[in-house]
């Protein structure tokens, strides 16, 4: 008798089993102790598109946030220069409506917090050059790894902006111009691997980009035009690539290397219109490659030291292939382009051997 109940037993344990709903699992890992969570802080100057903001001016929400915070910034006028020194993401309103004027005194914005990101501001009326110190910038660079991009970088008193120590920055899809000197200046040797790609910079009244001692920088994709000076200027800079670009009618060079710019790439560009020859290398530039670009209605005068297109300076070993030449007439079909320079004051030849007939349809897919 007594086995029939543990059978009848096990039966009915089974059965209620069968019947009793799943119970979710609750997930017992906890997040780690101490972990911060990212605060999101609201800035309108004057409340009309974010009624009751945490602040109406930006310096006031960069002051009371925590690293990896993130700030929006509604559409407004905000007159001030704003210094961001720690990580954060900076973040305007549509269509560069989020304006930020720095008065005509100092940096429009620094940034000195690494990994931090800026994104649709209009960013205007920094101060200018002062004896002795730096030209002030709209935006002033001092630390890695941050991101630039989709802003008007308009109307400076000095630089649009300015990088210096610093290296895996990306600066994307701005616009840079009007600023009264250079519209991106890249400086030291520790500045390397930063990217400048699919910005237009334009009408600034110096060079359109400059670097001094900069090295491994990718420039590429950029619309470079009309700036008084060079479209591109390295100083003392090695390793850098310039690729897919247009650069074209500035007031004198259209890429300008001087002193010991070494193992830089140029290829793939169209380079026209420009005053002066569109590529000149002077002094001890040496190992540099330019390939694949189109060189078109730049300086149309020929000399006896120098082609209409490119010239150099005691420059030497510099390698010339497969570019479009628009000038090019060949005695015997498929002959070198020569390019004419000078080593001291002794006329001296380089060729590109393998010059194309056509022009290339840059830029590529």
């Amino acid at each position: 008798m007594s086995k029939i109940f543990v059978v009848i037993g096990i039966v009915a344990l089974f059965f209620g089993a069968s019947v009793i709903p799943t119970i979710p699992a609750i997930d017992t890992q906890k997040s780690p102790v101490g972990t911060p969570i990212a605060n999101v802080w609201y800035v309108d100057d004057d409340g009309n598109d974010y009624p009751n903001p945490d602040f109406n001016n930006i310096q006031d929400a960069v002051d009371a946030a925590s690293g990896g915070d993130e700030i929006r910034v509604y559409a407004g006028f905000y007159p001030e220069n704003v210094n961001i020194d720690k990580t954060l993401d900076l973040i305007g309103g549509y269509n560069g409506t989020s304006i930020i004027d720095g008065g005509g005194n100092g940096n429009t914005v620094k940034l000195s917090g690494a990994n931090s990101r800026i994104e649709k501001f209009t960013i205007q009326n920094s101060g200018d050059y002062e004896e002795g110190k730096v030209y002030d910038a709209g935006i002033h660079v001092i630390s890695s790894l941050n991101t630039i991009t989709n802003n008007n970088i308009i109307d400076n008193l000095g630089d649009g902006i300015y990088i210096s120590n610093s290296a895996g920055n990306e600066i994307t899809y701005n616009v840079i111009s009007n600023n009264a000197y250079d519209g991106i200046a890249l400086f030291s040797i520790i500045s390397g691997g930063n990217t400048i790609s699919e910005n237009t910079i334009e009408d600034n009244g110096n060079d359109g980009i400059y670097t001094f001692r900069g090295h491994s920088n990718f420039i590429r994709e950029n619309t470079i035009s009309g700036n008084a000076e060079n479209g591109i200027h390295l100083q003392r800079s090695r390793l850098n690539t310039i690729e897919k670009n247009f650069i074209g009618n500035s007031d004198n060079y259209g890429i300008f290397f001087e002193f010991l710019c070494i193992a830089n790439s140029i290829n793939r560009n169209n380079i026209s219109g420009n005053i002066n020859q569109g590529l000149f290398f002077k002094f001890q530039c040496d190992g540099n490659t330019i390939t694949l670009n189109n060189f078109m209605n730049n300086d149309d005068v020929k000399t006896a030291f120098y082609t209409p297109h490119v010239g150099f300076l005691s420059c030497f070993l510099n390698g010339w292939r497969e570019n479009y030449w628009d000038d090019y007439e060949p005695l015997i079909p498929n002959w070198w382009y020569l390019i004419w320079g000078r080593w001291g004051f002794v006329p001296w030849p380089n060729f590109d051997l393998y010059p194309v007939p056509d022009p290339y349809d840059w830029p590529p897919d």
